[in-house]
């Protein structure tokens, strides 16, 4: 039964995303520790969109390390094992809002696209939906999330797009790691 509390929840949820464009085309890495640099926008009408702010981050690789349990045809449940040596698509972290005239705001937005995968690509005005990892609660965290930042810490001191990502975002990673794994950390300022 879906009730009140699960409806706040859910308007929370949608309140919380933004829509998210690709200012330019791009290729997913081929590799699982790959990652790529991304720039995108919001509609031209907004107070922050296209033309007046741009919003910066990474695109890496993700896989199903997770078994997904389906029913079909509303009887059997059948479950599909994790594939943790496949890439499942790309996740996407925003890291900086930069607005013209004005200095760099750091934050921390997620989203992801499923099945992007080497080979595809990520064109230009492609979406994708990112939500405020810092506000969002554990147990609706991405599944992916944790390995993405353990791969971007991995990648990190040899690849140059990953560190700088951690050193602009190293303490909204920390407070997320701790909503991830329930310890208590102080809210980044």
């Amino acid at each position: 039964m879906f009730d009140f509390a699960n409806l706040i929840f859910v308007v929370g949820v949608v309140a919380s995303q933004v829509q998210l464009y690709s200012s330019h085309d791009y290729k997913p890495p081929a590799e699982q520790d790959g990652v790529v640099a991304v720039s995108l926008h919001r509609e031209w009408y907004r107070e922050d969109g296209s033309g007046k702010c741009e919003f910066e981050g990474v695109m890496v690789p993700f896989v199903r390390d997770w078994a997904v349990a389906e029913r079909r045809d509303g009887v059997d449940e059948v479950t599909q094992p994790a594939e943790p040596d496949k890439i499942a698509g790309m996740a996407f972290l925003v890291n900086k809002k930069v607005c013209a005239g004005k200095e760099a705001e750091p934050l921390l937005r997620g989203g992801d696209k499923y099945r992007l995968v080497a080979g595809g690509n990520f064109y230009r005005k492609h979406t994708v939906m990112a939500t405020d990892l810092l506000t969002t609660p554990r147990e609706k965290q991405p599944r992916w999330l944790i390995q993405v930042f353990d791969r971007l810490e991995r990648l990190a001191p040899m690849n140059a797009i990953a560190a700088d990502f951690l050193a602009t975002s190293g303490r909204e990673v920390a407070f997320v790691r701790g909503l991830a794994d329930g310890s208590i950390v102080p809210r980044p300022q």
